[in-house]
């Protein structure tokens, strides 16, 4: 939004709107998870744009201070949260070893993270250990892809697809696979984040926790068969 709001990109751009569409619509979803409210309605640039216009905001640094300030009271409550340095998300163990080692060594990383390459780690952690919760539920004679498609042993959201519409069966299920997709899209947006934050590493650690959280439920009702 600043880059918008500054001319570093152009919001005439189809490209750099989609783009800004698919983010916003993501960070919304998982504050919702979280229990957060976004702190704007600009569901694309251009509601950006008409919108600094009718507020006179005439100039770069004014639109910048804007914008660091809607976003300032959403970081201070991730960042001053006693979660958020202590126990972050509650976590209850599953009972899968290699997932729940692997919530744990992200959890650890999360906590010792201080610089950017710290952050970009605890993506690449989320990522693997989607990969590893997909490969401890899912079995491939028993979870057919949805599209058709042969399953790699690391396509995380393919298997992780293939296991929710299996689990739900004729129930609706878009809102399941929509998150799981989201979660390991944001973990591996996050490892190649050369600007990651404390926040995009937080954010990052809740929705794979979720993740977790949901296929572990869908299995309890489910894998009992």
């Amino acid at each position: 939004m600043i880059k918008a709001g500054t001319g570093i990109i152009q919001i005439r751009d189809a490209k750099e709107n989609n783009y800004y569409k698919s983010k916003h619509q993501q960070l919304a979803a998982l504050l919702e998870q979280l229990g957060l409210k976004p702190v704007h309605t600009y569901n694309d640039l251009w509601d950006w744009y008409n919108d600094y216009k009718q507020k006179e905001l005439t100039t770069y640094q004014s639109r910048r201070n804007y914008i660091r300030d809607i976003y300032a009271p959403l970081i201070a409550i991730i960042s001053n949260s006693e979660e958020s340095t202590t126990n972050l998300i509650s976590y209850e163990s599953t009972g899968w070893d290699k997932v729940d080692s692997s919530v744990e060594r992200m959890k650890e990383v999360l906590i010792e993270a201080n610089v950017t390459e710290d952050y970009q780690s605890v993506g690449m952690y989320g990522r693997e250990l989607l990969i590893t919760l997909a490969q401890t539920v899912f079995i491939k004679e028993k979870h057919p892809s949805v599209d058709g498609t042969k399953i790699g042993k690391a396509d995380s959201k393919r298997m992780l697809e293939a296991y929710i519409n299996y689990c739900l069966k004729k129930r609706s299920k878009e809102r399941e696979i929509k998150f799981a997709r989201a979660s390991i899209d944001f973990s591996n947006e996050l490892t190649h984040n050369r600007t990651a934050t404390p926040m995009d590493a937080e954010l990052c650690y809740n929705a794979v926790l979720s993740t977790v959280h949901i296929i572990k439920v869908l299995n309890k009702y489910n894998d009992s068969e």
